[in-house]
């Protein structure tokens, strides 16, 4: 279910700050990744922190819409 159908419905949001959740551990991962690439070649520098600064910029983001959603517990992989 859509964040937007959740609110229509008078739903609790259990599907979209699931999604919310997956969606900043899959940001977090990709900052270390990207992380990892601006230590290894410089010569990228720029482009490399132009990605960085979206990724954070996307996490605050998500952070703004579901702010409960680092607390979130996924059965099955976040106990």
């Amino acid at each position: 279910m859509s964040h937007k159908e959740e609110k229509e419905e008078q739903q609790n949001p259990y599907d979209s700050i699931g999604n919310a959740k997956l969606l900043l551990v899959s940001i977090e991962r990709n900052t270390g990744a990207w992380g990892y690439l601006y230590q290894k070649f410089r010569e990228d520098e720029d482009e490399i922190l132009d990605i960085l600064v979206l990724l954070q910029k996307i996490a605050r983001q998500v952070e703004q819409v579901f702010p409960d959603a680092r607390g979130f517990i996924r059965q099955g992989l976040s106990e």
